[in-house]
């Protein structure tokens, strides 16, 4: 992604951390693509994808900015990535704050 989880450098980024925190989806670890140059190049061409941030679950390539849209949409993002347990409880309850906005 452009930027950090906790200041991201785009509005795709922003989305992109919105709809992760929404789906629960942890853990998460970020790499800043306009810090790391050479990770937006390799990303870009091993998935032909132009659009960032791309996600990839378990090393593998999941989705791009407009997959992730498209399954948040559906409420797929949340079944495929999210998880109940993490999940907090009393006043946050239900949401769990992996980055501000």
């Amino acid at each position: 992604m452009e930027g950090t989880p906790d200041a991201p450098k785009s509005e795709p980024s922003l989305n992109a951390v919105k709809m992760l925190t929404e789906a629960q989806a942890v853990p998460l670890t970020s790499v800043d693509v306009l810090a790391h140059p050479a990770i937006l190049g390799y990303t870009v061409a091993k998935t032909q994808k132009r659009r960032t941030p791309h996600l990839y679950v378990n090393g593998s390539f999941y989705a791009d900015y407009d997959g992730l849209m498209a399954q948040h949409g559906t409420g797929q993002l949340a079944k495929n990535l999210g998880t109940e347990s993490t999940k907090s409880s009393g006043v946050f309850g239900g949401e769990l704050p992996i980055a501000t906005y």
